[in-house]
């Protein structure tokens, strides 16, 4: 029995046997592409390191369904199911794909090794690729990355249900725009917003969920890119986070090392620099090509030749993956080996969509209480739009799988009154012959339900946005049916994944206004049952909603996406980026949403611990000893949340920090530091949560990256973000206290 085959050795036993058999031109062939070949003649399968798995388990590019190709759930897209705000919802995701990606790998259906989840942070709301991400906020987006990583890979230290490879690393936030694509980008990052903003969520990642993947990105930041840069993919990565994963390069990303950012001498040297740097596999074939003569032949390499060495530790990365993975395993060793699509509750996992899509709808206005409809009232409903009935734009990004099902809106509103349906328009066109089946459904219906926004088309990879208004003519329609309607309620529903001005539409007269991203395969039903009062809304904006005229092309006061800064400057009236620093007006801000009831707070107060006083001394201290994820615990908080109105509700509660000197010297506007569901609360009961927080969330980021404590009073609130009267503030006085 071959040494890397024996289970009675060591990991590090069996990779290293495994790697010392391996000649040159073999280990280039296991870093040098994504598909990796086998080893015929040591009896190592050949292996796909590239599937994806984004909201849901994708079709692998170089694996062949068998027949009959297995469904995979899918859910909504992160920027919707974000807004839940739910922990255990979040991991319960990635587990459901960690699980089903088994079943299908272990049936031949899929690889092992899925790039997701994308955790790169909502700077502007034109990216194309935000859809993909948890949204804006560094705190949610690592408690999203968190717990979809440890779902995913499962609950054994050692062995893996699946692998989660955290993308993109690094300051990853622009596709195409103005000329400029995410292939050349250069990134200029400070090292405060680094520090507070950009490297957060993979943080979480290494450290809070010990991930087993990175990808690092196309673009450089600071002049160096991100593939070849040691100071992110080891001094940082590997060694104060502990990373003991593999690296993979985002696909072609090795590539451009050389071919757009010149960086390395030559082509050979870029390879040199990017294995020594840290990277372990590249997603292409530039590796691959010029692999050889980064150890043999490496001309004007200004980094230097690749040594064995260099080479023998990327390799090592990989076979340890594939070893925890169980490839050289029996199922009687490696758990996971054994699993079967049997062990699949698949009623369970289409459950666990639904309720993604229930808890994170946002109803974002709704005029006069017009929501939700009465079934008695509605007995008939026109649905219209270009949205309405489009099951493959409720899907998003093309990273998921074969649904099950796809229950649209005009499906789904059949279940609840007569649907009279009509497109009206298309998503971006001129086309108004749509326009008079519109107005008939309008007249013969009790209400209207218009399914608008916006598809991949209009915001994709490579594909950023130049406005934030409804393309085409669906404004004009929007319009028109509203004129028909008279009285009626028009209910404006927002498909998308960046966020849509609609200031024009809501003056037009529509009576309330829903967001649903991209739902996935039961976002119909979900839209339905919250438009109906089935189930009451509980989502929140995971990104604030900025007015067109700041971010359209052509507009004087236009942002420029190629500033990464997080911070305002007003010295060139730069109003800085996202809820905790952006010094404009917006539409709706981070964590708005409206309820069906109200919600009052009461007894809202703090449970210190009695050995961690509030003093900068104890603060700066545990800033040093701790990391942000297994942090010891500084203060317990909690508050009371009653539900005063007439309908039983779940209910989201977000807790801010509000620093001394907040919006001033580079601190924060605001920050969340800590968010709870409450489950179900009937009217008129009441529900106590408990929150705890570390020195983290009672510290400051300075502009050398450091956070240190500010001595003051912090202002923690849950903040009115839903216009429903509910609010609670309390006071924590941070002494100074150095000593």
């Amino acid at each position: 029995m071959p040494v890397f085959c024996d289970s009675s050795k060591s990991p590090e036993q069996r990779v290293a046997a495994l790697v010392s058999n391996l000649t040159l031109s073999e280990k280039i062939s296991q870093i040098g592409s994504n598909s990796a070949p086998g080893i015929e003649r040591l009896g190592i399968p050949a292996y796909q390191w590239w599937s994806e798995a984004l909201h849901g388990v994708c079709i692998s590019p170089s694996v062949h369904f068998r027949d009959p190709t297995p469904v995979a759930t899918s859910f909504p897209e992160p920027i919707l199911t974000s807004g839940s705000f739910n922990k255990d919802l979040f991991q319960r995701i990635g587990d459901v794909i960690g699980t089903e990606g088994r079943a299908m790998a272990n049936a031949g259906n899929a690889g092992l090794t899925f790039w997701a989840p994308n955790i790169n942070i909502v700077r502007d709301p034109r990216w194309g690729r935000l859809q993909e991400t948890p949204g804006e906020d560094p705190f949610l987006t690592s408690q999203y990355a968190k717990h979809f990583v440890q779902g995913v890979q499962g609950i054994d230290p050692f062995w893996l249900q699946a692998t989660s490879t955290c993308k993109h690393f690094a300051s990853y936030n622009l596709d195409n725009w103005h000329g400029m694509d995410r292939y050349h980008f250069n990134a200029l990052v400070t090292k405060q917003d680094w520090a507070d903003t950009y490297s957060q969520p993979f943080e979480a990642c290494v450290v809070g969920a010990n991930a087993s993947g990175i990808m690092c990105s196309y673009n450089a930041m600071n002049g160096v890119p991100t593939c070849a840069d040691p100071n992110l993919l080891t001094t940082l990565a590997r060694g104060k986070w502990k990373f003991d994963g593999y690296i993979t390069a985002d696909c072609g990303a090795a590539a451009d090392v050389w071919t757009a950012h010149k960086y390395g001498g030559s082509a050979a040297g870029a390879v040199a620099a990017s294995v020594k740097a840290g990277m372990d596999i590249d997603c292409g074939s530039f590796v691959a090509q010029n692999g050889m003569d980064a150890v043999t032949n490496c001309v004007n390499c200004t980094k230097g030749a690749l040594k064995m060495s260099e080479l023998d530790t990327a390799v090592a990365h990989l076979f340890r993956l594939r070893l925890r993975l169980g490839y050289f395993d029996p199922p009687s060793h490696a758990p996971y080996n054994a699993a079967s699509y049997k062990s699949i509750n698949y009623t369970d996992h289409f459950q666990s969509a639904l309720q993604a899509a229930r808890e994170g709808i946002v109803v974002l206005d709704n005029h006069k209480n017009a929501l939700p409809l009465s079934t008695t009232a509605i007995k008939s409903i026109a649905v219209i739009g270009p949205n309405s009935d489009d099951g493959g734009t409720m899907q998003g990004v093309d990273c998921h799988g074969v649904p099950p099902y796809l229950i649209t809106p005009k499906m789904a509103f059949a279940n609840f009154s007569t649907v009279n349906h009509a497109m009206g328009c298309d998503i971006n066109s001129n086309n108004k012959s749509g326009f008079a089946a519109a107005i008939s459904a309008t007249k013969n219906s009790d209400a209207v339900v218009l399914v608008m926004g916006i598809d991949q088309s209009i915001e994709y990879e490579m594909k950023d946005r130049t406005n934030l208004l409804l393309p085409g003519v669906q404004a004009e329609l929007i319009a028109n049916v509203k004129e028909a309607a008279g009285d009626k309620p028009v209910i404006l529903v927002i498909m998308s994944g960046g966020v849509i001005d609609f200031t024009s539409q809501l003056k037009d007269g529509v009576d309330a206004a829903v967001w649903i991203g991209y739902p996935g395969q039961s976002g119909g039903q979900a839209l339905a049952e919250i438009i109906f009062g089935d189930v009451a809304p509980s989502g929140r904006t995971v990104q604030t909603w900025y007015k067109n005229e700041d971010f359209a092309d052509g507009e004087p006061t236009m942002i420029d996406m190629f500033n990464m800064n997080m911070r305002p400057n007003t010295s060139s009236n730069y109003p800085g980026r996202t809820y905790r620093f952006f010094t404009g007006s917006s539409l709706y801000p981070f964590g708005f949403g409206l309820s069906y009831t109200s919600w009052g707070y009461t007894n809202f107060v703090s449970h210190s611990t009695p050995s961690r006083q509030l003093t900068t001394a104890v603060i700066n201290k545990m800033l040093k000893q701790d990391n942000r994820y297994d942090a010891d615990v500084l203060v317990t908080l909690s508050v009371d949340v009653s539900n005063l109105g007439t309908v039983a509700s779940d209910h989201s509660v977000l807790f801010f920090t509000h620093a001394p000197n907040a919006g001033s010297q580079g601190i924060p506007q605001k920050e969340l530091v800590a968010f709870v569901r409450t489950g179900v609360v009937q009217p008129g009961q009441t529900t106590t949560v408990k929150v705890t927080l570390t020195a983290f969330a009672l510290s400051v980021c300075g502009s050398e990256g450091d956070f240190a404590a500010s001595a003051g009073n912090w202002t923690v609130s849950t903040d009115k973000a839903r216009d429903d009267g509910g609010s609670a503030k309390l006071m924590l006085q941070v002494l100074n206290n150095q000593f």
